[in-house]
């Protein structure tokens, strides 16, 4: 090979360097050495899943919109099972749940449909406990209690005259109630367990 072709090559050569070099800069910003490992920054990241993992190559988090657009972000246990979900409400709010070691729901805390705030306490199953939120109409605050088959069976909220409770039978009836009245009194009603009011 002659000297006039070496040159010609080792220029192209040194002119690839040099714009690789320049690429590098443009589409990597910022590489910071940590050690053995590098932090990169980009200003935006485009993607339908993002999975963060372990040292043991174990999922441990992920970013990603599920197939019906729910859960946004995960947070996994060792085991791999999800403890924590952070995504977007059926009606379009925000929803927080939290789970147990083994994946069931122990508590929630969402915007529901109409538009207001309700916070859940489930038990080990998995089935609500305590519910807290506030009146589709009224957005007057309310608590309600149910049984471990989900069945109400009391509730302590406000309505247009003040505080009351309610409180219902095993067979879903009302069996009691404590209010304020239209005058400002307290008031009393009982209901036999068929539903029939007593006084």
């Amino acid at each position: 090979m002659q000297f006039k072709h070496k040159l010609i090559y080792f220029a192209l050569g040194c002119a690839f360097v040099v714009i690789g070099q320049v690429l590098l800069s443009v589409v990597v910003p910022k590489v910071t050495a940590q050690g053995k490992k590098e932090s990169v920054e980009f200003d935006t990241i485009t993607c339908r899943s993002l999975k963060i993992v372990d040292a043991k190559g174990k999922i441990r988090a992920q970013l990603e919109v599920d197939i019906i657009g729910i859960d946004v972000i995960q947070i996994l246990n060792p085991a791999g099972i999800p403890v924590c979900k952070i995504g977007s409400a059926i009606g379009g709010g925000g929803s927080v749940i939290v789970a147990g070691d083994n994946g069931i729901a122990r508590a929630s805390m969402l915007v529901w449909p109409r538009g207001t705030g309700g916070l859940n306490v489930m038990n080990k199953y998995g089935t609500i406990s305590v519910g807290i939120g506030a009146g589709e109409n009224t957005n007057n605050g309310h608590i309600e209690i149910y049984s471990n088959n989900f069945k109400l069976r009391s509730k302590i909220w406000s309505d247009a005259n003040g505080g009351r409770a309610d409180f219902c039978n095993n067979n879903d009836k009302q069996s009691a109630a404590i209010c304020v009245d239209e005058y400002g009194n307290g008031a009393v009603g009982t209901w036999d367990k068929n539903g029939y009011r007593l006084r």
